[in-house]
Order: structure tokens, then C-alpha cells, then sequence
């Protein structure tokens, strides 16, 4: 511990400088350390925290040395008169947020109480009191985005909220039924849009006043057109986009798309692999719509099936079949039209919607091969294994949906394989399910076996249709007497891990 002889002086900055090590001769390097000492207790910043644009607060204090939390928050003060609030009363900083709800444009000073000490205990200096002025909003124009509907019997527009900006630039592109599919699949945080970039060939730009008083959030509706769906190469989406030339370069730049249909038509779609279900009501009542021409399309635009709606609003797709070994991941998988005289209405069918997904509703959706009528359980008695040891592990089979699950026919066998960590063989072997649906198999750990995690996976010679289980480490596969092709999925269970 070094100690100063005499009192080193406040606000003072040095180097203490020392040998590296102690030697006879003197010749180590020297290294050096930088150290301040504190000066006195003063209010150096009182600020606008918001940045550039600061119309509501908070403030923020700046003090020469650290001070406690509690102490400002009962030394300090806001004139105009604002409660406000810091963040921990406990924590010591020399830098205090004080959140508070402030008004525009209007001029604040930050008062302390020449009773506040710091953390040192050294009584406030200098003047109590530092001011700032709040600004004005940001510009700002914001509307919705994605994929939306717009009520064609309605007002037909687009609400847009927007704040110290004299006009809004609308851009409308109708999006040819050739691009619906990529347009369905188009996302803003897509890096490629080069569709994008066909659809706005189309665009039509024009510019709208909207004189009105500062720093007040308005909104204005925008009309979108409503096409006439019986005549050729209409368009049942719209591209938007809203902006101003008031905004930055910057954020008009990166002002996101609606993809808009203005319709009276609501579509509701369950689809399947040969067969599916359309239900199109009406978006203003709710009513069913009879005799509606339904289309169902693959993610191509190409039409697999049609149908008319009957009273109940209800149309049955039929006659088609797709290859259900074929999964497109979290896009698009297809879409459903309607149309009923001049309107036309459409509704996509994707893996994924981040509103309507069923997580969402706490329901598990299945991808791929998960779509298939079966469910196993593979598990191991213990998780962890030394070399030598012997793994026993059991599978459980099962056909049918959650609710109705049955045993595998006699007869019915499922073959067992255990990898090691870079997926190399341990034990593989073929056998007969019980009469309850059920398998067991145990081996001895290699000795020499690599530490890491175990895989096991066994496969059923029974035909597959489906799983409702969630992805685990497990994994199972099962391979179909009908078909020739074949799927895994993955199970509940424990992972086997080996170790030294």
C-alpha cells in the first residue's frame, strides 16, 4: 500500500511511476499508472435527454464527482415545477436521468440545494442552477405495414399519423397477378427487391397538402383505389407507401410498404394435401357470401382447384393433390382467391404469419414431416454414460392423432441406431415391436468412445402420416409400406452423453 506523504492537492491529475522490478542496477523499464484526484462538488450539465429532438424529456444532470441517487432525488429540482424520477436512489453516479414528462418548446433549469454533498462528503460549489430548453418534434410519418385489408364499402383509406411535415408523398402501385405470389412472400427485411423493384414500374407518385399546426400528431386518410375486378388485368394488390420531402433523406429512404386489397371479401382457408375448405364471408357484416368463385393456387400462381361457395359461405376444394414430402420452410406455400362481381379477395397459405401463427394461440404447428399421423418417444434410462457402461434405452410407437392414438400392427419392427458425436456408428441393429407398440435395446459403451453427446434413432417399417411432438435432441425415423419415401422426426426424450 503506497501512502502520500502530504495531502496531494483536489483536482489534480499525475502518473505514479514504478520500476517494473527491483534490481541492483536500476536498468528495469518503469511502468506508469494515471490517477486524478477529485475537485470540487459542482453541476457542470443540465440538458434535454432526447437527442437532437427533445420534446418531452426527461433531463439529464451532470455533477463533477459522484453523487447518490436518494440525495438527488431530495436535492433537486425541476423549474417549471415536474415531479420526476430517477432511476436506482441506491447507485452513485456523477450522471443522473431524470425522467420526466416535459412540454415543447419550453424553457427548464435544473436547481440543487446547496445542501446535496456527494459521495466524498464535500458540500455543493459553484451555481445551483443550470437551464435548457426543449425542442420541437422530430418529423414524422407513420402508417401501418405488411399485409393488410382495406374495406371496399368503407372510406377506402390508409390511416396515416404524421407531425410537423406540410405534405405527404403517396406512392400506389397496383401489383400484377403475375407477382402476387413473390408479393406475398416480399418481407421489408428481404435484401433482395428486385420484385419490389418490377411492382413500382407501375407506381404512381402524387403529392397531398396537409397545412396544420406544429407539433401536433394529426392523421390523415389516404384513399386507395378500388378496381374493377371484372376487367382484365385488374389488380387485387396495391403496393403503398407514404412519406414527405419534409422527412431526412435517410427515413424517407427506408419508409416501409403496405400491401394493401381493398375488398369486401373475407377469406378464411384450411387447406390440406388432396383436399381443402374455403369460407368467404363479408368484411363489413360477417354474412356468408354464396356464390363466390373460389381458387386455390400453388405458390407458382398456378391454379390446383376451384369452386363455388353455396349459401353457407362454404366452398370445397377438391381433385388436386401436392407432394407433402416437399416443405418451403417459414415461406409461402399458396393462397386462396375469391371473387364475387367486381370484388376479389385473397388470402395466403404460409408456414409462418407472425399475427396469426399458432404460438400465438399456445397451439403447436407441425412443418414438413412433423404433418404426419405418428408420434414416438425414445429415451434412455440415465443422460450420462462412462465407456463401458451399458445404455438402455427404450422406444414407445405410436399412429394417430394426439387423442387417438393407437398400437402399430403385429408384426410391425423398427430398427435402432446409436451414433456417436460425428454421427459414426456405436450399435445398429433390427427388431420386432412388442405387442404394446414398444422396443427396448442396451449395449456397452465402447471403451475409447469420444465425449460428447449421443444420438439414437429408430425406425418403424409402419406407414406414417404425422407428429404432434415438439423438436428435441432425440431423434426417430419411420419409413411408410405405402410409400416409397421417408421422414424423420423429432422426439421428446434425453440425449446420452459420454464422458472420461
Amino acid at each position: 500500500r503506497l501512502v502520500p506523504e502530504r495531502p496531494l492537492p483536489y483536482g489534480c491529475a499525475g502518473d505514479l511511476v514504478a520500476p517494473s522490478s527491483v534490481d541492483p542496477e536500476g536498468t528495469r523499464p518503469f511502468v506508469r499508472w494515471k490517477f486524478a484526484t477529485y475537485g470540487p462538488f459542482r453541476l457542470l450539465i443540465a440538458a434535454c435527454a432526447g437527442g437532437q429532438f427533445c420534446p418531452t424529456g426527461g433531463a439529464r444532470a451532470v455533477f463533477s464527482t459522484p453523487v447518490r441517487g436518494s440525495e438527488v432525488l431530495r436535492r433537486v429540482r425541476l423549474l417549471p415545477d415536474v415531479p420526476f424520477s430517477v432511476g436506482d436512489t441506491a447507485s452513485e453516479s456523477e450522471s443522473w436521468h431524470l425522467e420526466a414528462a416535459l412540454s415543447p418548446h419550453t424553457a427548464y433549469a435544473v436547481v440543487v440545494d446547496t445542501a446535496l454533498r456527494d459521495v466524498f462528503g464535500q458540500s455543493f460549489t459553484g451555481n445551483p442552477a443550470a437551464g435548457f430548453r426543449t425542442t420541437g418534434f422530430a418529423p414524422m410519418v407513420e402508417h401501418e405495414y405488411g399485409r393488410m385489408t382495406i374495406e371496399r364499402s368503407g372510406y377506402r383509406t390508409l390511416g396515416v399519423r404524421h407531425v410537423n411535415v406540410d405534405s405527404l408523398s403517396v406512392t400506389i402501385a397496383p401489383v400484377p397477378d403475375s407477382l402476387v405470389p413473390a408479393m406475398l412472400q416480399y418481407s421489408r427485411w428481404q435484401r433482395d427487391d428486385s420484385v419490389l423493384a418490377q411492382v413500382l414500374k407501375g407506381a404512381v407518385t402524387r403529392q397531398i397538402a396537409v397545412p396544420g399546426p406544429r407539433d401536433r400528431v394529426r392523421i390523415y386518410g389516404v384513399p386507395i383505389p378500388a378496381y374493377n375486378m371484372q376487367r382484365p388485368a385488374s389488380s387485387v394488390l396495391q403496393l403503398v407507401r407514404v412519406t414527405s420531402p419534409g422527412l431526412p433523406p435517410e427515413w424517407r429512404d427506408n419508409q416501409p410498404y403496405a400491401v394493401v386489397q381493398v375488398t369486401d371479401l373475407a377469406v378464411h382457408a384450411k387447406v390440406g394435401v388432396t383436399g381443402g375448405v374455403a369460407w368467404v364471408t363479408g368484411v363489413n357484416d360477417g354474412s356468408p357470401r354464396a356464390g363466390a368463385q373460389v381458387r386455390l393456387h400453388d405458390r407458382a400462381g398456378r391454379v390446383l382447384a376451384a369452386a363455388k361457395t353455396g349459401p353457407d359461405g362454404v366452398a370445397v376444394l377438391s381433385g388436386y393433390e401436392v407432394d407433402s414430402t416437399v416443405t418451403h420452410g417459414w415461406g409461402l406455400e399458396g393462397y386462396v382467391t375469391a371473387g364475387l362481381g367486381n370484388d376479389r379477395g385473397l388470402t395466403s397459405i404460409s408456414s409462418y404469419d407472425p399475427d396469426l401463427s399458432p404460438w400465438q394461440f399456445n397451439v403447436r404447428s407441425g412443418y414438413g414431416a412433423q404433418r404426419h399421423d405418428v408420434a414416438a418417444l425414445v429415451f434412455t434410462e440415465r443422460g450420462i454414460y462412462r465407456p463401458g457402461e451399458t445404455i438402455h434405452a427404450k422406444g414407445i410407437v405410436r399412429y394417430g392423432r394426439l387423442g387417438a392414438l393407437t398400437v402399430p400392427a403385429r408384426g410391425d419392427s423398427v430398427r435402432w441406431r446409436f451414433a456417436d458425436r460425428d454421427g459414426g456408428v456405436l450399435h445398429e441393429a433390427s427388431v420386432p415391436l412388442s405387442s404394446f407398440g414398444t422396443s427396448d435395446r442396451s449395449f456397452v459403451v465402447p471403451d475409447g468412445a469420444p465425449l460428447g453427446a449421443t444420438s439414437s434413432r429408430s425406425t418403424s417399417g409402419a406407414a406414417v402420416s404425422g407428429s404432434p411432438w415438439r423438436p428435441r435432441p432425440i431423434e426417430s425415423e419411420s419409413t411408410g409400406r405405402r410409400n416409397s419415401w421417408w421422414t424423420q422426426w423429432q422426439q421428446r426424450g434425453r440425449d446420452s452423453r459420454v464422458i472420461a
